[in-house]
């Protein structure tokens, strides 16, 4: 029984020389892609009611993402980028956390 218990600390612990890890307290955005931008903006913004904060536009095919306001910490940004119905339509997610540099030193080492 002494035994787990000394490996679950070790196990615990940070390796010698590794900062710790900062908490990550939430999600900060997710962002989707979508086929239909303005079916996307009538469904987070009419039907949810979620703000459009702005529009991001690039310089060859218009839109480049749509940011839509949950909260005062979460976001939602929608990408006019799927291409086929059997994509996934997850892009990419954000986490909120208590010390941004410490995080970035802690997923280097």
């Amino acid at each position: 029984m002494l035994c787990r218990f000394c490996l679950m600390l070790l196990l615990a612990a940070p390796l010698a020389g590794q900062p710790a890890r900062p908490p990550i307290v939430g999600i900060a955005h997710f962002a989707l892609k979508t086929s239909d931008l303005t079916a996307a903006r009538a469904f987070y913004g009419c039907d949810l009611g979620f703000a459009e904060l702005f529009t991001m536009n690039n310089r060859q095919d218009g839109v480049f993402f749509a940011l839509f306001k949950v909260n005062d910490h979460q976001y939602i940004e929608v990408r006019p980028e799927l291409k086929d119905a059997a994509e996934d339509r997850r892009s990419h997610l954000a986490f909120e956390t208590t010390d941004a540099r410490q995080l970035r030193a802690y997923l280097a080492s």
